[in-house]
């Protein structure tokens, strides 16, 4: 979720992790009481297997989190594969929550000119009320000298017995360069989610990396 978008982790302006993360994903992006195994992280496929103890407080647990990613990167192309079976939360689950699959893939291409991002994924939770939820964003970063413009578009489709909810969310953001630790950006944001009226944001600052 974090790679394939020009935002990144923002959760405030990444579509991807706003509409993952917000509420549609039971958890974070980290699991407490976690173990993960990665291989050698310069070949160009890479694995990553991941999983956690049973949880059982301040959430639910039904047993362990399982996660697994296929990635392969090479050049200017890099794509991965996800699954993760989630059975607890340090968040509060639904009522009745037995589990919840989650596939993610994604893709991103650097042409030089520009990087295209594109991911598509479904969340499949299993408890009282059941839910699916279908996920896309597509996305680009252009560099102009030592700027970037980055533009995304995000689209979620959640569907329930008696209710289906769609959330639309595009992204617009400019990152200037002042060195290689620092830069200034600004972002903005418009939200349409069915049933509750449209929302925006925009924020700017700058950023030092240490």
């Amino acid at each position: 979720t974090v790679a394939f978008n020009p935002f990144g982790e923002s959760i405030g302006f990444s579509p991807a992790v706003r509409q993952y993360f917000g509420g549609a994903v039971l958890g974070d992006t980290r699991w407490n009481n976690g173990i993960s195994y990665t291989n050698n992280a310069r070949d160009p496929l890479r694995v990553v297997f991941s999983a956690n103890a049973d949880e059982s407080t301040p959430g639910d647990s039904n047993g362990h989190n399982l996660g697994l990613s296929v990635s392969y990167i090479t050049g200017p192309f890099a794509a991965t594969l996800v699954a993760e079976r989630i059975r607890n939360s340090a968040q509060p689950l639904p009522a009745g929550f037995e589990r919840q699959t989650v596939l993610q893939a994604g893709a991103t291409y650097d042409f030089q000119l520009v990087r295209l991002y594109a991911q598509v994924g479904r969340i499949k939770t299993e408890a009282f009320v059941d839910s699916r939820t279908v996920s896309y964003q597509l996305g680009a970063a252009v560099p102009i000298g030592n700027s970037l413009i980055l533009i995304a578009y995000g689209r979620s489709h959640d569907s329930r017995p008696l209710k289906a909810t769609t959330d639309r969310t595009t992204s617009i953001g400019y990152d200037y360069f002042l060195s290689k630790n620092t830069d200034i950006y600004v972002a903005a944001l418009y939200e349409k989610l069915s049933f509750v009226s449209s929302g925006s944001a925009i924020a700017g600052g700058v950023r030092v990396r240490f």
